[in-house]
């Protein structure tokens, strides 16, 4: 049968599990690896029959379950359920976090979202950019795109990268 489990993984798992004073012989971890294989693909072709039997194309968690049941490892469905609603919460925590993280917590109108859009190709740009002089204009645009809307419409870069009031030129 071929290996289909990183053994490493499945190693380090086995010694967790063991005493610290404990050592085991590498061809007893061969064959705890090759019996964790034989279970996984036992289990998982139940499971297959199952998902089968209910006119599923897919093997779902609960499939599982009666799979165990099914091939008498009754003792193993608590801890396998109660492992697995660990790892849907977990789940449903990541995805939140990294919604949150993208700006979901935050509700931004279109108009905002489209400004923040230009402030990251500016930035982006800012950053491709390799000559200093190329830079520090695209510096300037991006600080006149993310506070010309605060300054008012009055207000436009000068040559220099600064800001100026169009009202002083209109006087001269």
């Amino acid at each position: 049968m071929e290996d289909f489990l990183p053994r490493t993984t499945l190693s380090k798992m086995i010694k967790d599990f063991l005493p610290s004073e404990l050592r085991i012989a590498n061809d007893t971890m061969e064959m705890l690896v090759q019996c964790c294989t034989e279970f996984i693909h036992l289990v998982a072709s139940q499971a297959n029959e199952v998902g089968t039997r209910e006119k599923k194309n897919t093997i779902q968690p609960e499939h599982v379950l009666k799979a165990l049941t099914e091939l008498g490892f009754d003792d193993f469905v608590a801890d396998v359920a109660s492992t697995y609603e660990h790892h849907k919460e977990e789940t449903k925590q990541d995805k939140l976090s990294k919604f949150n993280k993208v700006g979901g917590a935050v509700k931004l109108t279109e108009a905002e979202q489209i400004l923040l859009q230009q402030q990251l190709f500016e930035a982006d740009r800012v950053h491709s950019m390799t000559s200093e002089t190329a830079a520090s204009a695209a510096t300037a645009a991006l600080f006149n795109t993310q506070y010309g809307r605060f300054l008012g419409s009055n207000c436009m870069a000068d040559d220099g990268g600064g800001i100026s009031d169009n009202s002083e030129e209109s006087d001269k």
